[in-house]
C-alpha cells in the first residue's frame, strides 16, 4: 500500500481482518472530509477482491463487475438502493468476494435508509459493504449498530504539508496546512482556489477596521466576497476571534491557527477585550445561521460587522 499515507496503523488492523477472513460484512468509515476514507475503501476492495494486477486494473478503471460504487452529490434515493440490493442478489462471477462503497452515507434519505437496513441485516455471506461518511450522526441508530465503525482522525500537520505540491510557496503551503483541520484535500482546495487563500487574509484587516470605526473599509470588504464565500469568511472570523482569546491568555500559544499574524493578533487583543468575545462568537453565529436560512448573505454579514463593532467599543 505504498501510494496510501496518513493511515497506516488502520490498514494494518484491517489488513489483517481480511488476511483472517474475519472482515465484518458491514464497516461504517467515519471521519473528516478529505482524510483519505474513500481512498482506503477502494485499497481494501482491491485486497478483498483482486490476486493479480489484471483484476487492479479493472477495478481502478471502474470496470471491475464485482465492485459496485455508489455516489451522489445531493441525496442517494431508494433507487440507488434497490441498485445494491439487485447486485448482492447474484453471486460472484469472477472472484469469491463482492464490494459495495456507499460514499457520502449520510445523503441517504430516511426511505433509502430504511429500505437499507433489510440488506444490513441480512448480508450474503459474500458480501462486503463499506459506507463512509463525515457525519455519522445523520445516520439511523439500527445502521451504525449493524456495521463495524472505523474511526478514521485528521492528518498531522507535517505529513499534510510534505505531501503538497512543492511547485506552491513555502508561505502558501504552510497556511494551507494550518486551515486544512487535518484533511489534505481542503489543503490542496486552498493552494487551488486564490478566492479561498484571499479570504483567510481578510478577518485581521476587518477587525483592525472594526476597531478604527472605518464603515467605509468594512463595506468595501464585504462586497468583495462572492457569495458562495461568505460561509468561509464567518469560518474564519470565528478563527481569528479564537486566536484573540488565545493571545490573550498567552502570546505565545502554539494553538494559534494564523500563526504569521501573531503581531497583529497582539494588537488587537489590547483593543478586544475577554467580555467581548463571547458576545462577539455569538453574532457570528446568528449570521451563521440567517445565510443558511436564505437571508442575504452580503446583509447578513454586513449588519453582523456593525453590531460586533459597536460590541468592541462598548
Amino acid at each position: 500500500m505504498t501510494s496510501f499515507f496518513g493511515h497506516a496503523r488502520r490498514w494494518e488492523q484491517i489488513s489483517r481482518l481480511v488476511d483472517r477472513g474475519e472482515l465484518s460484512h458491514a464497516l461504517l468509515f467515519y471521519g473528516p472530509d478529505g482524510i483519505g476514507k474513500k481512498r482506503f475503501a477502494h485499497e481494501l476492495a482491491e485486497k478483498i477482491l483482486c490476486r493479480d494486477e489484471r483484476c487492479v486494473a479493472q477495478l481502478r478503471q471502474g470496470m471491475y463487475p464485482e465492485l459496485l460504487v455508489i455516489e451522489d452529490d445531493t441525496m442517494i434515493k431508494v433507487e440507488a438502493i434497490a441498485q445494491i440490493q439487485k447486485f448482492l442478489s447474484e453471486r460472484p462471477v469472477f472472484g469469491e468476494k463482492k464490494v459495495v462503497i456507499v460514499d457520502d452515507a449520510h445523503l441517504m434519505n430516511h426511505q433509502s435508509q430504511n429500505k437499507f437496513l433489510k440488506t444490513l441485516e441480512e448480508p450474503p455471506t459474500f458480501s462486503h459493504i463499506i459506507l463512509i461518511t463525515s457525519q455519522i450522526h445523520q445516520l439511523l441508530d439500527t445502521i451504525r449498530s449493524r456495521a463495524m465503525t472505523v474511526t478514521f482522525e485528521p492528518l498531522p500537520a507535517e505529513l499534510i504539508y510534505q505531501h503538497l505540491p512543492k511547485a506552491a510557496s513555502e508561505t502558501d503551503r504552510r497556511i494551507a496546512t494550518d486551515f486544512s483541520l487535518g484533511s489534505f484535500g481542503k489543503a490542496l482546495e486552498i493552494l487551488e482556489d486564490s478566492e479561498r487563500k484571499r479570504i483567510f487574509f481578510l478577518p485581521p484587516e476587518m477587525f483592525q477596521a472594526m476597531i478604527e470605526y472605518d464603515y467605509a473599509k468594512l463595506l468595501q470588504q464585504i462586497k468583495s466576497v462572492d457569495k458562495q464565500y461568505y460561509p468561509l469568511l464567518l469560518d474564519h472570523l470565528a478563527i481569528w476571534l479564537r486566536d484573540l482569546a488565545l493571545v490573550r491568555e498567552n502570546r505565545e500559544s502554539r494553538q494559534v491557527l494564523y500563526q504569521a499574524f501573531r503581531d497583529s493578533l497582539i494588537r488587537q487583543s489590547q483593543t478586544i477585550m475577554a467580555t467581548h468575545i463571547g458576545p462577539l462568537s455569538a453574532r457570528i453565529e446568528t449570521a451563521r445561521e440567517q445565510i443558511e436560512y436564505h437571508v442575504n448573505p452580503e446583509i447578513a454579514t454586513y449588519a453582523m460587522l456593525m453590531d460586533m463593532q459597536e460590541e468592541i467599543h462598548r
